[in-house]
């Protein structure tokens, strides 16, 4: 008989925020399930989808690759362009190097005599060549290293920043 008396004792208030939160967690619960029930229905749909853009997606790299295939023949080749390309970035990182070092000779130059001493010190710690006051460009030739002249689409696809996987898995 106690028992009775404890559960008529709970408040109406109680028992009823009990109940809103059942009712929260069924009503998410079936929405959950009704967002599954779409999502099956719709999987065909999807697949479909995916094949159709998939197959966009793999004729528009068969173009680019065979406009890409006649734009290296007149280059003289992938290897050749590749080598275009790796030349043209390291005469960019001289550039950028040479323009380095004219912007630490015009700080130098611009120094105190106390803090150029100071100033020369961070710079031939960091690895420079300083002679008379003057920064040496001690900046060394790399030799190219040996590309291969053989183009594909996976080439193509890394020149591209494209996932080939993406777009050709089966």
């Amino acid at each position: 008989m106690k028992s009775k008396n404890l559960v008529n004792k709970v408040s109406p208030s109680t028992y009823e925020a009990d109940l809103d939160k059942q009712l929260k967690m069924y009503k998410l619960k079936k929405d959950t399930l009704i967002k599954v029930t779409k999502y099956i229905k719709e999987k065909d749909q999807l697949q479909e989808s995916i094949s159709y853009w998939r197959n966009v997606a793999q004729k528009a790299l068969n173009y680019l690759y065979n406009e890409q295939s006649v734009q290296f023949a007149k280059i003289g080749g992938f290897k050749n362009w590749h080598l275009q390309q790796w030349e043209s970035k390291q005469r960019a990182l001289e550039l950028q190097q040479d323009e380095m070092i004219m912007n630490l000779q015009d700080t130098l130059d611009s120094a105190t005599d106390d803090a150029k001493e100071s100033f020369i010190e961070q710079l031939q710690e960091s690895g420079f060549n300083i002679e008379d006051g003057e920064i040496i460009n001690n900046y060394e030739e790399q030799t190219p290293p040996n590309f291969n002249d053989e183009f594909s689409i996976q080439e193509l696809c890394k020149i591209l920043n494209i996932d080939y996987n993406l777009i050709y898995s089966i």
